[in-house]
């Protein structure tokens, strides 16, 4: 893959202004010392002698940044997967500033966006069976490095959580419901809420029976019938009975024989 190069305009416009920022920034650091010798020896800063000290030694400070950091030196990183390698070190190139210039075989050249302005040229990239070889700026082969580890970092975590990954859910050991119900609503309440508690755990169900008439309901039904029939199904059953009368019911057969002894 090959990339059309910059035009002569753009390398001579780019070029200009690294010139222009190394100067200023020269410039700068001359100032910066020439006022630092100055006050040190209680005289004023713009002297012939003061800025000449300054010059040197602004010069020796960016000479020994541009040896020991711009410098431009091989270094090796060994890898598992290659498809894997060569995207991560793609995505931090780019983050770094650097664009794709071109691409054979194994070899892949990277050079300086316009708008980066990163010093010492371009990164090489040649990838073997399970090493790489990347050549450029020590500066740079660092920032990479400390970029790569941090994007392999970030992928492991996000692999371990993918692999790990649990859904919570709270779980109730006991529950109790209190319903209020008619008759009708038995079966509906069966299927849709005893059937579903069944599924996961054992259901016991206690039922409360309120009964109520104005013209009042018989003791011997309660007594004789209800609480027969379920005595006889051994179920527990605690009948509470409130507001009792006595009122006397005539028996027709009496009356009847009453009636013919008179």
């Amino acid at each position: 893959m090959k990339i059309q190069p910059r035009s002569l305009g753009t390398t001579l416009f780019r070029f200009t202004l690294v010139a222009l920022l190394a100067i200023v920034v020269l410039i700068g650091t001359t100032l910066v010392i020439a006022s630092l010798v100055a006050w040190m020896h209680d005289a004023r800063w713009d002297g012939p002698g003061y800025l000449s000290i300054g010059l040197v030694c602004g010069l020796i400070v960016w000479l020994f940044v541009a040896v020991f950091h711009l410098r431009r030196e091989t270094q090796s990183v060994v890898f598992s997967q290659r498809e894997q390698f060569i995207i991560k070190a793609k995505t931090a190139l780019v983050e770094m500033g650097y664009a794709l210039t071109g691409q054979q075989m194994n070899t892949l050249s990277f050079r300086p966006r316009f708008h980066s302005y990163l010093f010492g040229g371009g990164i090489t990239l040649v990838i073997d069976q399970q090493e790489a070889t990347i050549t450029g700026p020590k500066v740079s082969l660092e920032i990479f490095r400390r970029c790569f580890r941090l994007m392999n970092h970030v992928h492991r975590v996000q692999q371990y959580l993918k692999e790990h990954r649990k859904i919570t859910n709270n779980l109730v050991k006991r529950a109790e419901l209190q319903l209020r119900l008619k008759p009708e609503q038995f079966d509906a309440v069966r299927k849709n809420v005893i059937d579903v508690l069944a599924k996961d755990g054992d259901v016991v169900c206690e039922l409360r029976i309120l009964v109520q008439s104005e013209q009042g309901i018989r003791e011997e039904t309660l007594e004789f019938q209800i609480r027969k029939w379920i005595e006889h199904q051994r179920i527990e059953c605690d009948i509470h009975k409130d507001h009792i009368q006595f009122v006397e019911f005539a028996h027709h057969e009496i009356e009847d024989d009453s009636t013919v002894a008179v």
